[in-house]
C-alpha cells in the first residue's frame, strides 16, 4: 500500500469500529465498498492477518481488527498533528508566521452553524493574532483528549474537569418527504411506525435515544431490519431522498425544506426525546477571557436563534406546544 493508502486504511478501521458496518464506514469516507474491501484485502495479504470473517453474511470483524483499532486511532491522530506542524513550518519558511494564539473549536455537524461562524470570525478579525480552527462532531472526546479548546454537544458531560454552559433544549420532529409518502404512505398511529423504514442516529452517539413521546405517552422504537443507523448527514440524505422517515434530524439542517413544504410531519405530536445542548471547555480555562468570550458567542447566538425553534414548528404542523411541556 502507498503511504496515502495506509492513512486511508487506518481511517477506515476507525470508521468501521464506529459504525459497525463496512458499508456505512465506506460511505462516511466517500469510498466505494469495492475500494474499501480492496484496502482491507491488501492489508491482510501484506501482513497475513485476517481482519474480516468472510464465512458470515455480512462479513464480521475479527479479534485482530478490534486490537488494531486503538493503534489506528493513535496513528491517525499523530498524522493530523504532523500535518499541522508541517504546515506551520511551511508558513514560517514563507514568512507567514501567525503570531499569537490558536483556539480550536468543535461544533456539531447536525445543525446549521452559519450564524455562529459569522460571529466567531468577526471576533477573531477584531482580535489581532487570534486564529480559530474548527472541527466537526465527537466534541466530548476531542475536548477530553486536548485536541480542541471549546466543544458544543447535546448532552451534559458528567465530568468535573469540564465546565459546561447550558445553551438550550433542542427538540426533534418526525419527518418524511412527499416522495416517501407517495411511495410508502404514512403510519396512522404510533404502533404502525415500526412497519416503515426509519433513519436514526447511530447508538454510539451520546445523545442517541429510541424514546418517542406524545404528552405523557411514550413509545420505544424497536430494533429491526427496518431501522437504518447512520450519521447525521446520511440520515438527512435518506430523508430528502424519500427513502426513510427521520426521527432525529436537526430541524435547522432541513429548515429550507420544511419552510417550502417539501417535508411533512409524521404523526404530529409524537417526537423523539429532546436533548439539552452545552458549550464546554476545560476547567483550567474557566477564567480565560478569550475562551469565555468565544463560549458566550456560541451560547448567546444559539439562544437568540428563532428560525429553528422546536415549538415554532410544532405550531406550524398544528400541534399545541403545551402538549410537549412534559418533555421539556
Amino acid at each position: 500500500m502507498t503511504q496515502f493508502d495506509k492513512q486511508l486504511f487506518w481511517e477506515l478501521l476507525i470508521a468501521c469500529q464506529r459504525t459497525k458496518s463496512l458499508a456505512r464506514a465506506s460511505a462516511q469516507l466517500r469510498l466505494s465498498l469495492s475500494s474499501a474491501s480492496k484496502l482491507i484485502a491488501a492489508f491482510e495479504t501484506q501482513t497475513q492477518l485476517q481482519l474480516l470473517d468472510r464465512t458470515t453474511r455480512p462479513a464480521t470483524l475479527t479479534r485482530n481488527f478490534e486490537r488494531l483499532v486503538p493503534i489506528a486511532q493513535k496513528l491517525v491522530k499523530a498524522n493530523v498533528e504532523a500535518q499541522r506542524i508541517i504546515q506551520t513550518l511551511k508558513s514560517e519558511a514563507k514568512g507567514e508566521t501567525v503570531h499569537g494564539r490558536i483556539i480550536r473549536i468543535c461544533l456539531p455537524i447536525n445543525v446549521r452553524n452559519d450564524a455562529i461562524l459569522e460571529r466567531l470570525l468577526d471576533y477573531a478579525s477584531a482580535s489581532p493574532g487570534l486564529r480559530l480552527e474548527f472541527f466537526g462532531d465527537e466534541g466530548y472526546e476531542r475536548l477530553l483528549a486536548g485536541d480542541v479548546d471549546i466543544a458544543q454537544f447535546g448532552f451534559f458531560p458528567n465530568n468535573q474537569t469540564l465546565r459546561a454552559d447550558f445553551i438550550r433544549t433542542n427538540g426533534f420532529l418526525m419527518l418524511a418527504s412527499h416522495s416517501f409518502v407517495a411511495r410508502y404512505g404514512l403510519p396512522q398511529d404510533i404502533t404502525e411506525l415500526e412497519r416503515f423504514t426509519i433513519a436514526i442516529r447511530n447508538p454510539e452517539n451520546r445523545s442517541f435515544s429510541r424514546r418517542l413521546q406524545h404528552g405523557e405517552e411514550t413509545y420505544f422504537v424497536p430494533d429491526s431490519d427496518r431501522i437504518i443507523y447512520a450519521d447525521t448527514t446520511t440520515c438527512r440524505s435518506l430523508l430528502l431522498l424519500g427513502r426513510a422517515i427521520s426521527i432525529d434530524v436537526s430541524i435547522s439542517t432541513v429548515l429550507p425544506e420544511i419552510k417550502t413544504g417539501k417535508l411533512v410531519a409524521v404523526l404530529p405530536g409524537w417526537h423523539r426525546k429532546p436533548n439539552d445542548t452545552y458549550v464546554c471547555c476545560h476547567m483550567k480555562h474557566n477564567n480565560d477571557p478569550v475562551i469565555n468570550d468565544l463560549m458566550a458567542i456560541i451560547r448567546e447566538t444559539l439562544r437568540d436563534e428563532e428560525s429553528d425553534r422546536w415549538t415554532t414548528w410544532l405550531t406550524h404542523f398544528g400541534v399545541n406546544p403545551e402538549t410537549v411541556k412534559a418533555a421539556l
